[in-house]
């Protein structure tokens, strides 16, 4: 994990000549509390598809169709031209979770000139996901369908969004209208709202286009919005992140890009399952790569930026969090650009009984040229400069009150993702599973090294590697003054030229580590060498743990080489791991891979996407101490290696693929991590 081989090869290198929101919710049976309770007024606008079926204007680039289509369209409409009715009744009324009406009507109104509606609810009746404002019969565009929406907030719009949404909260068993997060709710309907739609003139015709092109989704969100405990997550935590992005236009062309980030942060647990982030600074580096031709490039920012955004978790341990879109320009290299970053939702999921996040990391941006509006510099949506996608994975971890050397001690299992770039054209990818000693001084023993790299030279030529060592390898390290974070020492003075960081994370429990590691060399802004690493090392079983029964959410980044491309592998957050006994189980989701072309080839640097679906049966082989082998039923060629802690919460694995047939030649390495679901009561 924290690959003190490679570590000292490297600086052995250098010295040897290398230096050349959430709103309100409750039960629909709470009782009054107070006989004197606010008024509770909502309103809002009905409207259905205009006559004219005038869907369709640039607004924001569309989240959902880049997500299904798979990469940020180029023309990207909002649900515009839609037409408010007028003298529409608007009736206030429950429903069960089979959407069927559940007494009597509780208020009722029309809609004025303008579409809009307001009515106060009756005493006693709270917001809730069963409060429902339903609108029938206003004339043929609705076909006869009610058109409904449901009562979360004051501000409820009523249109063919609240209705689909709603249609699938229904359609799904699991979820119980009565409890499901408000804010969680109202964020996907706006986000279904910047999709982009072909013109359609009715209601059933546009039930049907979301239902084909949002449906799965949605789908893979609703459970997300079942309530869970916030409570679970409070306190101090640090994150490290390692990311990899890919980037289609300017400057950039045809490059990868690798990075590493720590970041501080507190949770402060909300009302009904919300959660806020308080964020008190970070540090990143990067590597920028890119062939034809060839450029090395390295960034590093460190920022005392504060901030916080309100997320939501569920009842099964995720936590989601919504990045708004968003739209800016800078200066980059004497030119100026502009940037578009659509709506997100971030998702992470809690280990269960520990106070640690697994993190997908998922962004993208488009780039734009400039235009004059009026004498400044504006955003130019006619001319693209191409995309830029970003994958990864982050380990959120809470803090340790205090810790001194003593604390550490014990084998550990460590899994580390190594990436080396060069100036002569020279790729490695390194994967290392190995075990971790701590004896409770300022050493740590790394052996039991196994390494399996894959090299790929100028020519696009791939070569793999394996070895194993069982020589033990140590290194010095020092207690940050960052609680729970340790810096490794290289053991050389400084050399200038070169920059060295390594260091690592430690949870509350003293079980887990997660560590960084960056090098490069720059002479005079020539770079001909750089590397990353990031490892996790998760402390043995002293018994083999039992793994039947539990359901695990499999996290995954890694890259794939090709002659002429570089490729990101990923697995949709929908991807569970389910173990009917101590070995069998299955493995079933969403797989993607990305790709971009280097410039070696003709047609320019174009970014794609495939999609798969995944279901496989797996087979575990899990030794006394965590160590564990899986097995798939259709993959020839692949080793998956690692280890599971004790109570097996959680797992650290590498993969190896060789690629067969049309991808014959291809090789991937990814970093897999297994997070096993909380099992949590929902609030009430």
């Amino acid at each position: 994990m924290l690959l003190f081989r490679e570590m000292k090869l490297l600086l052995m290198a250098i010295v040897l000549g290398l230096v050349a929101g959430c709103g309100s919710s409750s039960s629909s049976n709470d009782a009054v509390e107070d006989s004197l309770q606010p008024e509770i007024r909502v309103s809002g606008m009905v409207e259905v598809p205009g006559g004219d079926g005038g869907l369709a204007s640039l607004v924001q680039p569309g989240l959902l169709d880049w997500l299904i289509e798979g990469l940020v369209p180029k023309a990207v409409a909002t649900i515009t031209g839609m037409e408010p009715v007028v003298g529409a009744f608007v009736e206030l009324i429950r429903i069960d979770n089979n959407g069927e009406q559940v007494g009597g009507v509780l208020a009722s109104t029309t809609t004025g000139l303008n579409g809009n509606y307001s009515l106060v609810l009756p005493t006693g009746v709270n917001l809730s996901g069963d409060l429902i404002v339903r609108v029938t019969s206003v004339d043929d565009r609705l076909l006869g369908d009610d058109l409904r929406a449901q009562v979360l907030e004051e501000a409820v719009n009523i249109n063919p969004v609240s209705e689909f949404v709603l249609q699938r909260f229904i359609a799904n068993e699991d979820v119980d209208l009565a409890t499901i997060q408000p804010g969680s709710v109202v964020r996907l309907r706006g986000q279904i709202e910047a999709f982009d739609l072909t013109e359609t003139a009715d209601l059933s015709s546009m039930l049907e286009q979301l239902d084909e092109r949002v449906g799965p989704y949605v789908d893979e969100r609703i459970p997300i919005i079942t309530q869970g405990d916030s409570s679970m997550i409070s306190g101090e935590y640090h994150l490290s992140q390692f990311t990899v992005g890919l980037h289609e236009g300017h400057l950039w062309e045809g490059s990868l890009e690798m990075s590493l980030s720590h970041e501080s942060m507190i949770f402060v647990p909300r009302d009904h399952g919300a959660v806020e982030r308080q964020m008190s600074g970070d540090e990143s580096r990067a590597i920028h790569y890119a062939e034809a031709p060839q450029r090395l490039h390295t960034e590093i920012n460190i920022s005392n930026e504060t901030g916080s955004i309100e997320g939501d978790i569920d009842g099964e341990g995720t936590l989601a969090y919504n990045a708004s879109f968003e739209e800016w320009c800078e200066e980059e290299e004497d030119k100026q650009v502009c940037f578009r970053m659509p709506a997100f939702q971030y998702l992470t999921q809690k280990v269960k009984d520990k106070n640690i996040l697994v993190e997908r990391l998922e962004d993208a941006v488009v780039r734009y040229g400039i235009t004059d509006v009026d004498g400044l510099p504006t955003l130019d949506p006619d001319d693209e400069h191409g995309v830029e996608i970003f994958r990864g994975i982050g380990i959120n971890m809470k803090k340790p009150d205090t810790l001194a050397f003593a604390d550490l001690q014990g084998a550990f299992g460590a899994v580390s993702y190594n990436v080396y770039v060069d100036s002569d054209h020279l790729t490695e990818i390194d994967m290392v599973v190995s075990t971790i000693n701590l004896d409770g001084s300022n050493v740590i023993v790394e052996d039991n090294i196994d390494s399996i790299s894959i090299q790929r030279d100028e020519m696009g030529v791939l070569t793999k590697t394996q070895s194993n060592d069982e020589n033990p390898i140590s290194m010095d390290f020092e207690l940050s003054n960052e609680a729970g974070r340790i810096d490794f020492v290289a053991g050389i003075d400084p050399i200038p030229g070169v920059e060295f960081v390594a260091s690592a994370n430690v949870n509350d429990e003293l079980d887990v580590l997660v560590s960084r590691i960056f090098a490069a060399v720059d002479v005079e802004d020539n770079i001909p060498f750089a590397s990353i690493g990031y490892g996790i090392a998760l402390k043995l079983p002293e018994t083999k743990p039992e793994l039947s029964g539990k359901t695990y959410r499999l996290m995954t980044v890694g890259v794939s080489h090709g002659a002429d491309e570089f490729a990101i592998f990923r697995v949709g957050y929908d991807t569970l791991l389910t173990m009917t006994s101590s070995t069998d189980g299955s493995l079933e989701g969403t797989e993607y891979l990305e790709r971009i072309n280097t410039g070696h080839q003709d047609g320019g640097y174009k970014l794609n996407q495939s999609e798969g679906q995944v279901n496989k049966a797996v087979t575990i082989n899990l030794e006394e101490n965590g160590f564990a082998t899986l097995t798939l039923d259709d993959a020839a060629g692949t080793e998956i290696k690692g280890f599971f802690n004790e109570g097996a919460s959680m797992g650290v694995f590498r993969r190896y693929w060789e690629g067969t047939g049309d991808k014959d030649g291809e090789k991937e390495l990814e970093l897999f991590v297994f997070a096993e679901l909380e099992s949590v009561t929902t609030e009430q």
